[in-house]
């Protein structure tokens, strides 16, 4: 499945620390699976991290309300300002669609 397709239904939100640290993206798959990554995911110089399953987290009382606080402090990216390889790697978390 077409990565805008998935980003378009709603399974895939990507928030963008402007660079402030290494793991600059925050990556929620499948309104469950939370992801970290830098601007070169797939690199070995890069970082590419599972961070949890948000039903595992004690900070969030459910999806509305993770998405709410992460919109409150990062910024939410459009599916244009995702750099490709980060792209390719969230395709690769969610075992290549």
């Amino acid at each position: 499945m077409a990565f805008e397709k998935l980003f378009d239904e709603g399974n895939i939100i990507v928030w963008d620390n402007g660079g402030e640290t290494m793991d600059r993206f925050s990556i929620l798959v499948d309104k469950e699976f939370i992801f970290s990554m830098s601007n070169n995911p797939l690199s070995c110089m890069g970082f590419n991290q599972y961070a949890g399953n948000i039903n595992e987290c004690d900070a969030y009382e459910d999806v509305d309300d993770f998405i709410r606080q992460w919109d409150e402090k990062e910024t939410r990216l459009s599916i244009e300002e995702i750099p490709d390889g980060v792209k390719k790697a969230i395709l690769k978390r969610m075992g290549g669609y």
